[in-house]
């Protein structure tokens, strides 16, 4: 027989809510983990960027900036300055092969529009 909420019993509703807690919790230590791992992946592509590619400078944009904003769906944003043109396609392909479990974009502010380099500037976090 199908119950709705209002045919419950107290003890019902109270070990509802106790799972409805813990499947929450549980959540939660799943995105702070996810949101590690995205750090972690941002910080070895913008090391990788200024070390091979000779970028002058790295920020995360975007969902990572703040947990917040960030679920599980979220991507890493990097804005990247000073890549020598000859080696920004190179720099792409190798950042966006670093993860299987993220999505990287990367956008070099002096070539995207200017609603987004003004977000990128005002709210990038450099790395």
């Amino acid at each position: 027989m199908i119950k709705t909420a209002k045919d419950l019993t107290l003890k019902e509703i109270k070990e509802y809510r106790e799972c409805l807690k813990k499947r929450e919790e549980k959540k939660r230590e799943y995105l702070l983990q996810r949101y590690q791992e995205a750090w972690s992946v941002a910080k070895k592509a913008s090391k990788l960027l200024y070390d091979r590619y000779h970028a002058k400078k790295v920020a995360v944009f975007g969902s990572l900036k703040d947990i917040l904003y960030f679920n599980k769906w979220s991507d890493i944003d990097l804005a990247v300055w000073g890549i020598p043109p000859e080696m920004y396609f190179k720099a792409v392909a190798e950042i966006i092969s670093l993860s299987s479990k993220f999505r990287i974009d990367i956008v070099d502010p002096e070539d995207c529009n200017d609603s987004l380099k003004k977000v990128i500037e005002k709210e990038g976090i450099n790395i």
